[in-house]
């Protein structure tokens, strides 16, 4: 599962509202519902692999709500692997790359 926004900023009380339940919405809101649609259907053996982020343990000072969701997806993928690798046999792992440089950036 793999998704993201981000949009920089340097100074949290001009941060928009907006932007911020944007960020959530997009980043962390969306593995819930694919979770809660997905698990009923995954056999023992299955894996959910999350895209976390260096970012949320570096904590950026120009991605706060960014940094925020990243750090949300690993409590929700250690809670979740909790709940499902005893009693279901299914996975719930994370991955957190640093930077990409793509041609883009």
């Amino acid at each position: 599962m793999n998704h993201g926004t981000q949009n920089a900023n340097t100074y949290l009380p001009s941060l928009p509202t907006e932007q911020w339940h944007e960020t959530f919405t997009t980043n962390i809101h969306s593995f819930f519902y694919i979770c809660k649609a997905a698990i009923p259907h995954l056999e023992p053996g299955s894996s959910i692999v999350f895209n976390a982020s260096i970012n949320m343990a570096v904590g950026h000072p120009e991605l706060i709500d960014y940094t925020a969701t990243k750090g949300a997806i690993i409590g929700f993928m250690r809670a979740l692997s909790n709940q499902l690798v005893g009693e279901k046999g299914i996975r719930c792992n994370a991955v957190a790359p640093g930077p990409i440089w793509t041609p883009l950036m």
